[in-house]
C-alpha cells in the first residue's frame, strides 16, 4: 500500500479479484410481466418553488369492479377523482380564460406532479 492508503498494484496484477458489481451478462432476466406497474397515486403541487400547496390523488383498488376508484385528498377534503383529470392537475402547461374585462388571457398552469407512486401488478 502506498503512503495515502491506496493500492499500489496495478490492475492487471489484480486479474483474479472477484467483481464488486454483478455483470449485466450473467444477470437473469424475468419475464416481461414482472416489469408491470400501475400508477397508484400522485403528490401535487401548486404553485412556485417558494410557496404553494401540496395535494394528492390516490387509487383505492376496491371498488369500480376492481379497477380501482381514484379520490383526490385536498387537507380536510376528500373527494372523487376522475383520472382523466391527471393532465390537468399535473402536467403544467398553459391555460386559457376570459378576464373580468371579457379578454381573454393566457397564463401559465402552476399545478405539477410531485411524486408518482407505482404498484407492481400482481403476476399470480
Amino acid at each position: 500500500a502506498t503512503s495515502d492508503g491506496s493500492s499500489d498494484e496495478s490492475p492487471e496484477a489484480n486479474e483474479d479479484a472477484t467483481p464488486t458489481t454483478p455483470s449485466t451478462t450473467s444477470a437473469t432476466r424475468k419475464a416481461e410481466s414482472h416489469y408491470q406497474y400501475a400508477l397508484k397515486g400522485i403528490v401535487a403541487h401548486v404553485g412556485a418553488i417558494d410557496r404553494g400547496h401540496y395535494y394528492s390523488f390516490i387509487r383505492n383498488p376496491d371498488g369500480e369492479a376492481a379497477g380501482g376508484v381514484w379520490q383526490e385528498f385536498n387537507d380536510r377534503n376528500v373527494l372523487p377523482f376522475s383520472p382523466e383529470a391527471i393532465p390537468l392537475e399535473c402536467f403544467g402547461g398553459k391555460e386559457e380564460y376570459v378576464n373580468s374585462n371579457g379578454s381573454p388571457v393566457v397564463r401559465a398552469r402552476e399545478n405539477n406532479a410531485y411524486l408518482l407512486v407505482y404498484e407492481r401488478i400482481s403476476t399470480a
